[in-house]
């Protein structure tokens, strides 16, 4: 997923935030939050704060992008 998170930030110009949730009980608990009531059980998990949308595990470019545009995400 990192391929697909660096090429997101080259073709959109954004900047990703990243948490190592495994080293880090504080980002733990950063994604504890933001994940309560959704039916979350992959890693990586991806939050966007500014429309609530949230995806888990491996994903395709395809579902990133539109993720970080705000659209709609396909399953």
């Amino acid at each position: 997923m990192k391929q697909l998170l660096d090429r997101l930030e080259h073709d959109l110009g954004i900047s990703v935030i990243t948490h190592d949730v495994w080293k880090d009980e504080q980002s733990y608990r950063i994604l504890e939050n933001y994940t309560k009531g959704h039916d979350c059980d992959g890693i990586p998990v991806f939050i966007n704060t500014q429309t609530n949308v949230i995806l888990c595990g491996e994903i395709s470019y395809k579902q990133l992008k539109s993720w970080a545009m705000g659209g709609n995400v396909i399953q």
